[in-house]
């Protein structure tokens, strides 16, 4: 609702109660999980003294205003977004208040727009803003909607769609920034329009600072005011599962594109756009890593940019290179980011840059390499980043805790128990001395989850469930239970629930991850597919194998796509498939397996003797006195190896498994 139709004196005099109330019923009716409304543009002495009363429950409100007497031109976001304007006692005396003086408004109108997109409330704002912009009459806006719809279907631009709501999502954005495109020849505003929409496009897309823009564009921003108001509401709202943003840029990306000259002056326009976004990016490292797919193009712009120049800034390429790299981790591109961090390092190195610099970028290639499960070339790199915090005096720091504790982790998964469980028990210390103030620190507990992790490796399963649960219990305090912290805590101590035999609180904990992983990263991430994975073993030990082979054959199917070839991860479920499979299926698998990680480990690896052992308890069910032989042979070998590596464990439970 745009604020200057309150103020006609052409439109029917109608209580805002009503139309609120009117919004809402229908949004409940259509089984929407809550209804939008939006004014647009209203002064600020509607917010401080027009709304009065209480709103509907699930109703949410957006004010957007760029008016001069509002003491920013932010856009102010009354919805429940931990990001807002306003803080949280503001919002609430807000949305207490039902809209107390009557209002100019065409109720006939929302009440078309209302029945003809009743699924999709983010387009009835736009329509509504389409509509006050124009004076276009609603039959008229409706035939351009359903032409535009005809069209979007028939060019197939919107792929695999969701349902109806997001097909009339995308055609209600697509149809205004057309409108801006057919004007750009004669419009100065639409001219700079589309400046905007090709920096927009390059952007991460969510709650984009204007400042940002300001500063890449080098523009009077009371020039661009009408254009970023008009996207403020299409940056800031999602809808369910659909994304606002992503129907957004897709359509603004096909017309730049078809409205560019040539590929190739787009590419170059592209390009431009990049470096443009590079040079600030420093200052907005928090909001780029809100899309690391976005991110990463800035920052490999930036840093050919900076390699062009004739004298390139070495402290701007290596935090470039680190930037780049933490991105890519984030999209699970190891391989890549180890490549950025290696160039990181050997910058450093060339430019005899020692310290903090040098220490960062060694301590994050060693994490990447452990990622990529490269634990030997991982070790030399972590222990001279301690060494050299130790020369230095660093050694009480809470950034040589974090290397220590990646060292300790990187020992365990080299088998290397005893010396790992020293260093996560110094490390606790040391963060407790640090924190010794903070009884919810979540440094402590990271340590806690860690040697609780480690202890659980030598079987000491008493000691290692206190630690595992406090950490979690502590991350869940602090952080809330559905974030990813916290989540990694809850999935550790399931799973030693698990081994404990506690089967319906394990399950019902890895569900609760599962549902939160998938939530927020997605069903093709590589951590949604550990989860299910140690969920399949779970249901495998509880004798639900049925759903266990399901989960395995999921599990591994993502991963193929999220790692190279032969990655660890991968053998582990290809492990857990082979166990929950016929007789045959398994023996297959498990030999498949078990070469996998003699060529990718070695044979010396504490992992080797799982695939022994579980191909042994296989062959023996077959009967054949070859196989069984072979099983013989292997237990003997898997118990050999076990006794070696838990030597100063004798009573360790998989020793008595394997004797």
């Amino acid at each position: 609702m745009d604020w200057d139709l309150f103020s006609s004196k052409e439109i029917e005099l109608v209580d805002i109660e009503l139309i609120v109330a009117k919004v809402h019923d229908v949004f409940s009716r259509s089984r929407a999980k809550k209804s939008l409304i939006i004014f647009d543009n209203a002064p600020k002495s509607f917010v401080s003294k027009a709304l009065q009363g209480n709103l509907p429950r699930n109703t949410d409100i957006l004010v957007t205003s760029v008016s001069t007497d509002w003491p920013s031109v932010e856009t102010v976001n009354l919805v429940s977004d931990g990001e807002c304007q306003m803080t949280c006692d503001e919002r609430m005396e807000i949305l207490t208040r039902w809209v107390s003086n009557p209002r100019l408004f065409d109720f006939k109108e929302a009440k078309k727009i209302v029945n003809r997109f009743e699924l999709s409330p983010v387009v009835i704002a736009q329509a509504g803003r389409y509509i006050s912009h124009t004076k276009t009459p609603m039959i008229q806006y409706l035939e351009i909607f359903d032409k535009k719809l005809e069209e979007v279907l028939a060019q197939g631009a919107i792929d695999d769609p969701k349902g109806p709501g997001e097909i009339d999502l995308f055609v209600s954005l697509k149809i205004p920034l057309e409108e801006i495109i057919k004007r750009s020849h004669i419009n100065k505003n639409a001219a700079q329009a589309l400046t905007l929409l090709q920096h927009i496009v390059q952007l991460p897309n969510k709650n984009i600072p204007r400042s940002l823009i300001r500063k890449v564009l080098i523009i009077d921003n009371l020039k661009l005011n009408p254009l970023l108001e008009m996207l403020d509401f299409l940056l800031i709202t999602d809808i369910d599962h659909i994304s606002i943003h992503d129907l957004f840029q897709r359509i603004v990306f096909e017309i730049l594109r078809q409205n560019a000259y040539s590929p190739e002056a787009y590419s170059q326009n592209v390009k431009q756009t990049l470096s443009r976004l590079a040079r600030v990016a420093d200052e907005y490292i928090e909001f780029l890593s809100g899309d690391s797919q976005k991110a990463v193009e800035i920052y490999t712009q930036g840093i050919e940019d900076e390699n062009s120049m004739q004298h390139p800034n070495a402290e701007r390429v290596i935090n470039l290179n680190l930037l780049n790299g933490d991105a890519l981790s984030t999209l699970e591109r190891y391989t890549d980011a180890e490549k950025f961090y290696q160039n990181a390092c050997k910058a450093c190195e060339s430019h005899s840059i020692s310290g903090g610099l040098y220490d960062q970028s060694r301590m994050k290639q060693g994490f990447v390499l452990g990622e990529l499960s490269r634990f030997s070339d991982a070790l030399p790199i972590l222990e001279a980043v301690i060494t050299d915090m130790e020369t230095a005096c660093n050694n009480r720091t809470e950034e040589y805790a974090k290397v220590q504790t990646r060292r300790g982790w990187t020992l365990e998964r080299l088998g290397q128990y005893r010396k790992a469980i020293e260093i996560h028990e110094q490390t606790l210390l040391l963060r407790k001395t640090l924190f010794s103030s903070n009884s919810y620190s979540l440094e402590i507990a990271d340590s806690q989850h860690w040697l609780g992790w480690a202890l659980e490796r030598i079987g000491q399963y008493g000691a290692a469930k206190d630690l595992l649960e406090e950490a979690y219990n502590r991350k869940k305090s602090c952080l809330g239970e559905n974030h990813l912290a916290a989540l990694h805590a809850e999935h550790d101590y399931a799973m030693l629930l698990g081994r404990l035999g506690d089967y319906e609180i394990a399950i019902n904990l890895l569900k609760h991850v599962k549902k939160q992983r998938k939530k927020t990263l997605g069903i093709d991430h590589s951590k949604y597919a550990d989860c299910i994975h140690n969920l399949a073993i779970v249901l495998a030990k509880s004798g639900d194998e049925g759903k266990a082979r399901k989960l395995f054959e999921k599990s591994l199917e993502i991963k193929k796509k999220a790692f190279p070839r032969g990655h660890p991860s991968i053998v582990a479920s290809l492990h857990g498939l082979a166990n929950v499979s016929d007789l045959r299926a398994s023996i297959s698998m498990h030999r498949a397996a078990l070469a996998q990680r003699i060529r990718l480990q070695g044979v010396e690896h504490p992992y080797i003797a799982y695939s022994k052992y579980d191909l042994a308890c296989s062959l023996s069910k077959t009967n054949d006195p070859q196989d069984l032989d072979e099983a013989e042979r292997l237990h003997k070998e898997a118990l050999k190896k076990r006794e070696d590596t838990f030597r100063d464990y004798p009573d360790h439970p998989w020793i008595a498994d394997s004797k």
